[in-house]
Formats: structure tokens, sequence, C-alpha cells
């Protein structure tokens, strides 16, 4: 590991527009962090979600239909902006750079005029090396952090993963182990013109070293018509994981 590890439960990212004074924050749930086969990296950040919502009113504050937001960023650069509705024919997905107009609610659209992200690591972390140190990080209630690489096949480049561990399992019975690992952050397009649209939330379920299996947010039919945007197109993933443990 070249570098300390993200504390995603004090980490946070904010921005602010020209449509509200105000400035939102929320967490980071998972970190992708793309490097190129020549240039520097980019690391973006997926935030938790959260309920699309009028600012200061008294009543009706959440927004009919009911909307769940989310940002993935770089910070100062450029986002993605998903906004899921039950109906995925409503839904806003739209890739942006920092001080481009983003769509709102009312139809006026906003300028994001700060996008930031705060990063707090870990003190200290453990590698899990094997079953026995998985199983007692389980039974001792620690908190676990995944790292995930592998090559990134549209650009020769390398991509990176971090995100919390929080679903776990051990079986009784066998030296066995499983992570189920999400919503994280990974690219599911191969290329588009801002790298930020390539990348979508997903899960990541793996139980050995080399292999992960992922699915990634999409629009999904619905068999009595209409659509969905949900977890589809499961993709075998040969990759490197490595897995920390801390109090």
């Amino acid at each position: 590991m070249t570098s300390p590890l993200i504390d995603f439960s004090r980490s946070f990212l904010r921005f602010s527009t020209t449509r509200v004074n105000h400035t939102p924050r929320l967490g980071v749930a998972a970190a992708c962090t793309l490097t190129p086969p020549r240039g520097s990296a980019t690391t973006f950040y997926l935030t938790c979600p959260c309920i699309g919502e009028a600012m200061y009113v008294p009543r009706d504050l959440i927004h009919l239909p009911v909307s769940e937001f989310r940002l993935i960023a770089a910070p100062a650069d450029q986002f993605l902006l998903l906004k899921r509705f039950a109906d995925a024919r409503q839904d806003v997905l739209g890739s942006f750079r920092c001080g481009d107009v983003m769509p709102t609610h009312d139809g006026l659209g906003a300028r994001v005029v700060e996008l930031a992200v705060t990063l707090r690591h870990l003190p200290a972390a453990t590698p899990v090396t094997g079953y026995a140190e998985f199983r007692a990080a389980l039974l001792d209630g620690r908190r676990m952090v995944g790292v995930t690489t592998y090559p990134d096949a549209a650009t020769g480049g390398t991509i990176r993963l971090e995100y919390p561990a929080d679903t776990i399992n051990i079986a009784h019975d066998q030296e066995a182990w499983q992570v189920d690992a999400g919503p994280l952050v990974l690219p599911a397009l191969p290329d588009a013109e801002l790298p930020v649209a390539r990348l979508r939330p997903a899960y990541l379920v793996y139980n050995r070293w080399d292999y992960a299996e992922f699915v990634p947010s999409r629009e999904e039919a619905l068999s009595g018509g209409g659509a969905t945007r949900h977890y589809g197109q499961r993709t075998p993933l040969t990759c490197q994981h490595q897995l920390f443990v801390t109090d």
C-alpha cells in the first residue's frame, strides 16, 4: 500500500451553486483512481445518496416525484450527476465540469462554483492475508477497507478502487470468506468525452484475491413495460484485492 487509507466515516464532499446561497455536504462512499499510461492520476469520489429536497421551506420538503441524488466527482474539476426516479425515463444522468450549469428540479439550473472533498485517513491499518485474520476481524467487529486494482483495458492504464468492506461473510465449516462491497464506483463504459462519464455506482463481490464479479448501475427494462435504474450485467474481473482492518 503506497498511500494512506481513507476513513470513509469522516470524509465528505461539498459543493456550492449560484441558485441557493448554501453549501450541501455529502458523505464519501467510495473512491476510484484512474491512472493513464502517461500523465497524472485522477481520483473520483462517489457520494452517499440523499433524497431530492426543497431547501429551508416550512413544509413539502421532499420533492415529488421522489428522486435519489448522488454525485461522482473529481474535486474542482468534473462531476457526474445521478438523479434516480422510480421510472428510469425521468432519470437525470449527466457529466459536467466545475463551473457548468447542472439541471435542477425547477428547470432553472444551477452553476456549480465549488466542488471540494475533505478526506481524513485511517491512522493505522493491518493487512488481512488469510481466513483466520478475516474471521477475527468480522467476529471482533473491526472495520474493514478494501483496495482493488486492475488494468484499464480502455486506456492501457490502471484502475484503483477503494471502499469500505462493510458487508462481509465467513463460513464456519470451511476456511472460506466473502466480501460484498458497494455501492462503490468504477468504470462501466469504455470511453467518454469526460473521464467521469465512464463511471457508475456498482457492487463488487469476491472470495479470493485475484478475481471478482461486479454489477454496475444501468437502466433495466421491466417485464410489464417501462424501465428502472438498477444493477445488472454481471461482469467477471481479473484483479488484485487487498483488505485492511482497523479499530
